[in-house]
């Protein structure tokens, strides 16, 4: 299961970082490769940590998002330091894609 990305967007608006990221994935069903589906990453960096958001989403078959993953704030926010404005954009993307591969092995228990 091997997400294929379709979709960047990366912005900053006014003090918040933001980053979605949406791919294309084959969800397995009983260990056979199965139904395509859509995983989107959602990454929010503010000052304020309870607006921070770190998710990913999968699209089900009524198309309604539903939350696998949702991490809090303390763990992950601390890791990004918003003062290199150049670099914040290489960081949120490694931490995105981490993301994925960890919505990957949720969607996949028998990947090895």
């Amino acid at each position: 299961m091997t997400a294929n990305i379709i979709d960047r967007s990366f912005g900053k608006h006014h003090l918040d970082w933001r980053l979605t990221v949406t791919s294309h994935v084959l969800i397995p069903v009983s260990g056979q490769p199965g139904r395509p589906s859509i995983l989107q990453a959602e990454l929010v960096h503010t000052p304020l940590s309870k607006n921070a958001v770190a998710r990913v989403s999968v699209l089900a078959d009524d198309f309604t998002w539903t939350v696998l993953l949702d991490l809090p704030t303390e763990l992950w926010s601390a890791d990004l330091d918003s003062s290199a404005e150049w670099k914040i954009n290489e960081v949120m993307d490694a931490f995105s894609t981490a993301l994925l591969n960890r919505a990957e092995a949720i969607l996949n228990p028998w990947a090895s």
